[in-house]
């Protein structure tokens, strides 16, 4: 008998598991990354990815590892389940953290994971330091609690104050000016696809 004749299909709960492993991934991935660029970044092919968001590939756990990798996700992320409620409170010593695609630092998150129609972070960023943004496509909010914040995009360079706040599709660069920390909320919103 064959390995393959030997295998046992997965019970509904199993595959329930594999389809919300997958929807985490591609809920994740959406609007940073096209499915093609998180194949090529984690290895593996478009359409090895595409079974595994669809939840029809079997992943072995090295596949998992590289995407979460990429992805900047750990294992808890793979298995949150998917919002039951659209009310969470978030107390201040519970938020997680949480590193963006090519990010040098980590953002406490304002909603209690990453798989949200909208997701929020608050940030605070030393002085003369400047984050470059990973890719991400869909629309986001910055609002400055305190110190200055400059937000480049294309041509274009807007510098914030307390209080201050813009709307904008995901801009290049965001930095602290001045000789005080930016503390800022920012709020995204991917876009599908």
């Amino acid at each position: 008998m064959t390995a393959a004749a030997r295998k046992k299909p997965l019970d509904q709960e199993g595959s329930d598991q594999l389809r919300a492993m997958g929807a985490a991934i591609r809920d994740t991935r959406r609007g940073r990354l096209s499915l093609e660029e998180l194949a090529a970044r984690a290895g593996i092919s478009a359409g090895q990815l595409s079974h595994i968001e669809n939840g029809t590939g079997n992943p072995s756990v090295e596949m998992l590892i590289r995407i979460m990798s990429v992805l900047n996700l750990s294992v808890n992320d793979l298995f949150e389940p998917s919002p039951a409620t659209s009310t969470y409170v978030i107390r201040a010593g519970q938020r997680r953290r949480y590193r963006p695609l090519d990010s040098t630092h980590d953002v406490e998150l304002l909603t209690p994971g990453i798989r949200f129609q909208m997701s929020g972070s608050a940030v605070v960023l030393p002085p003369g330091q400047t984050q470059v943004s990973g890719v991400f496509n869909g629309a986001s909010l910055f609002f400055v609690l305190s110190g200055c914040l400059e937000i480049r995009q294309g041509d274009e360079t807007f510098r914030l104050g307390p209080r201050d706040s813009i709307t904008l599709s995901f801009p290049e660069s965001i930095a602290a000016v001045g000789d005080t920390p930016a503390e800022y909320i920012a709020v995204f919103a991917p876009s599908e696809g």
